[in-house]
């Protein structure tokens, strides 16, 4: 009996056993997000690149990992336009944002924003030619663009000229912050091959920092940095960090390249909430006095909300009598 009235304690909405905030759908919390939390500052705005060579069944892996970011941007998520289900949201941000290839396999974009932030789509600022997403976002009022772009290693030399067209067409809006990732299979850490030329030369073009400095693309046999983070203003990134692979992709594999905005967060407010500490109680007086209750009086059979609710305040009342507790 003590057992299931413990259990009943715990289930209740307003008392906890241990005061603190908790995580909706979220068991536990990953060493990959610990890490993140020494890293960045709870109180700025994040975001997370990612390729991760087919979303389909690591949604669940990727919320657990990622669910404390605010923006979550992936490149080759190799999804069809008709995959695109309720099975691929993540609890507590938009639906997503999502490109995909029309008539072939691979590739493709998904952007995930936080319901925190006001979002929108800038399709205007896509092109058929290019594996892009660029959303809007709206932070305390700031003005954000937020391009993520997968260029498959196969393109051609004129795709620059068409991803150059896209950020131009961003660049004309007028909104000054831009912040542009993604993968673009360019290996910034080879100055000599054409690809990364481009690249620079798109960068300088714009003049576009780039704040990705370590490898994030791993083989048997080499290391690249593909996946980048620019931005328009040096100082709208506040930090970038390439963290340790969490996929199952032992060989030939991205890490993931976490960034915080210089952007706070607004001042969460105080909560207060009553705890019981279960070490103190006097369960013996406890068991006499839940003993002594007529259960059978407060049963409704009409009503089994009347009931529910009539049962646990009870419970808890008769716990409170019985068991030190505080408001905290």
């Amino acid at each position: 009996m003590l057992v299931l009235l413990r259990i009943l304690l715990l289930l209740s909405s307003d008392i906890e056993s241990n005061p603190g905030p908790s995580v909706s759908d979220v068991s536990s919390v990953s060493s990959c997000s610990s890490n993140f939390t020494t890293l960045f500052d709870d109180a700025k705005y994040t975001f997370v690149h990612l390729n991760v060579q087919s979303i389909k069944h690591k949604f669940d892996i990727l919320f657990s990992e990622l669910y404390k970011i605010n923006i979550l941007s992936f490149t080759e998520t190799w999804l069809s336009p008709n995959e695109i289900i309720s099975d691929s949201e993540f609890p507590g941000f938009s639906s997503p944002y999502c490109y995909c290839r029309p008539h072939r396999q691979g590739g493709g974009v998904s952007v995930y924003v936080s319901n925190s932030i006001t979002s929108k789509r800038r399709s205007d600022l896509e092109l058929p030619s290019v594996e892009c997403v660029w959303v809007q976002l709206n932070i305390l009022g700031k003005l954000v663009l937020y391009g993520t772009f997968y260029r498959p290693p196969d393109e051609p030399v004129s795709s620059w000229d068409h991803i150059a067209h896209s950020i131009e067409l961003a660049f004309n809006t007028g909104i000054p912050n831009i912040i542009i990732t993604g993968d673009f299979n360019a290996n910034l850490l080879n100055n000599n091959n054409n690809h990364s030329i481009h690249l620079r030369n798109l960068l300088t073009t714009y003049n576009l920092t780039q704040s990705v400095a370590n490898p994030t693309f791993f083989t048997e046999s080499s290391s690249s940095l593909l996946d980048i983070v620019c931005a328009s203003d040096p100082s709208l990134v506040n930090l970038c960090h390439v963290g340790e692979s969490f996929l199952d992709q032992p060989i030939r594999y991205h890490c993931p390249v976490y960034g915080s905005l210089n952007i706070s967060k607004p001042i969460q407010s105080c909560f207060k909430r009553n705890i019981l500490l279960y070490d103190l109680g006097d369960y013996d007086d406890y068991r006499d006095k839940l003993s002594k209750i007529d259960w059978d009086s407060i049963l409704d059979n009409n009503n089994i909300d009347r009931y529910t609710d009539l049962l646990t305040d009870i419970i808890l009342k008769t716990a409170r009598e019985c068991i030190p507790n505080k408001t905290k």
